[in-house]
């Protein structure tokens, strides 16, 4: 599996510097040309893996999440349920692709402004063709959110655009920012595969 920094923490960021520090966000490429051929998709309801409780955060407020975050960052059309067929947005064609979230852990931040346990999410995504060839882009993130004081390393990173800040963040903004730098992950990788076969096509 490839590892990608999140958009915004490239730029010298310390966390890209050393390879000690892993970034939050892992995503792997698995069918470059399919990703390049997907113009629509539809956001699936968040699914929640076994034992996780996340609190505030329910399945449809997730979906509304990823859902306007889609629209925000991703050069591609996003259908709403309401246009799909029944839902069923693969089989009836509606559009090229579905994108499935699996939230693996989500933990509300405990404590005081200077102590206590930190917000932890973790996510999966997979995008998934309409063509029957399974995922074309996948990722994993995790982030457990820790003080600068203990690592001076992620300063840079939590400082971008896609970054945290120095404070206390709760589970839901940790998630709202894992959202954001993976659906930008797979639309600068959709982009860049337009750029590749345009400057192939130019140099014959």
């Amino acid at each position: 599996m490839s590892t990608r920094r999140p958009p915004g923490a490239a730029g010298g960021s310390a966390a890209s510097q050393n390879s000690m520090v892993a970034p939050p966000l892992k995503s792997q490429l698995l069918d470059a040309r399919t990703l390049a051929a997907i113009n629509s998709i539809s956001i699936e309801r968040p699914s929640f893996a076994t034992g996780v409780v996340a609190g505030p955060l329910s399945a449809d407020e997730a979906k509304a999440v990823i859902d306007r975050t889609a629209r925000e960052t991703m050069t591609l059309k996003v259908v709403s349920a309401a246009q799909s067929a029944a839902g069923n947005t693969l089989k009836s064609g509606v559009v090229d692709a579905v994108l499935r979230t699996e939230i693996l852990r989500f933990d509300q931040r405990q404590g005081s402004a200077v102590g206590g346990e930190p917000a932890v999410v973790s996510f999966r995504m997979n995008l998934e063709s309409s063509k029957g060839r399974g995922a074309v882009w996948s990722a994993q993130y995790f982030l457990k959110q820790e003080a600068v004081s203990e690592n001076l390393l992620r300063l840079g990173e939590r400082m971008g655009p896609s970054g945290l800040g120095v404070g206390w963040s709760t589970a839901r903004e940790v998630f709202e920012k894992g959202v954001r730098a993976a659906l930008s992950d797979v639309n600068i990788q959709r982009e860049r595969q337009f750029l590749s076969r345009d400057q192939a096509a130019t140099a014959r």
